[in-house]
């Protein structure tokens, strides 16, 4: 009789794992904000920050480092963004350079987003470069890292920059 019933909880445990396996664990969803503006899933979105500074503590802030031409796509599920790599200083026939990795040119701050779907929140973070030369002459970067924070639509994203200050920003 143990053996019966045995075999009739394996049987059922087996019948649900096929039945939960047939189906997706989650479905992609369409992000609906403002006026009825619609994020579907496979629309790539841009990103902007107003105002930086262009020096922060005495050093050049380097624009072409920022996430104002990333592509953000939407997949569906979440937020994605290219490979990313970090600029370095490197010398390069006797000169220095800044370079980035070809695998992260496309992402070279670092931009990341995810969604809340809950709360209809998007938070996300990158990296803010500046230039200096130290006492040798030598160049060198410093990164800032700014944390991005609102909800979606015209000027609602708020990015956070410790010890430097708080910017607007847009996804749209």
């Amino acid at each position: 009789m143990v053996k019966g019933s045995m075999l009739k909880v394996v049987a059922a445990i087996a019948f649900a794992a096929v039945a939960f396996a047939a189906y997706p664990k989650s479905k992609t969803y369409s992000i609906y904000y403002g006026d009825g503006q619609e994020i579907a899933p496979g629309d790539s979105l841009s990103f902007t920050v107003d105002d930086l500074p262009d020096e922060i503590a005495g050093r050049e802030v380097l624009y072409e480092y920022l996430p104002d031409s990333v592509d953000v796509e939407w997949t569906g599920k979440k937020f994605k963004t290219p490979k990313s790599a970090s600029p370095k200083v490197k010398k390069i026939d006797g000169d220095y350079e800044i370079v980035v990795s070809e695998k992260g040119e496309d992402n070279p701050c670092s931009l990341s987003f995810s969604y809340n779907k809950k709360k209809g929140k998007v938070t996300g973070s990158f990296k803010l470069y500046t230039y200096y030369e130290n006492s040798k002459g030598k160049p060198k970067l410093k990164s800032y890292s700014a944390k991005i924070s609102g909800t979606l639509g015209s000027d609602n994203l708020r990015v956070t920059i410790k010890k430097v200050g708080t910017f607007t920003a847009t996804l749209e």
